[in-house]
């Protein structure tokens, strides 16, 4: 019978010890994900910003306008 407490204390003892290890573990997935929700979140805004970069310079470009695009649409047919 004191064996079976002596089993039952061991087993307990490790099932603490990996609570514990899970609980780090656990925290530093959270901070991880945190630092890589910010870095897409930066990512994100970096690349919004070259789109309309881009979007503003060929807009810039000559015959860019939607009005070419329905004249060599037209002169095609």
């Amino acid at each position: 019978m004191i064996s079976d407490f002596q089993d039952l204390s061991e087993k307990i003892d490790r099932l603490a010890a990996i609570t514990l290890s899970l609980r780090h573990d656990n925290t530093q997935l959270r901070q991880s994900n945190k630092t890589l929700a910010e870095q897409n979140a930066e990512l994100v805004k970096r690349l919004t910003e070259a789109q309309h970069r881009v979007e503003a310079l060929l807009a810039l470009l000559p015959g860019s306008g939607q009005d070419d695009t329905d004249e060599q649409v037209e002169a095609a047919e």
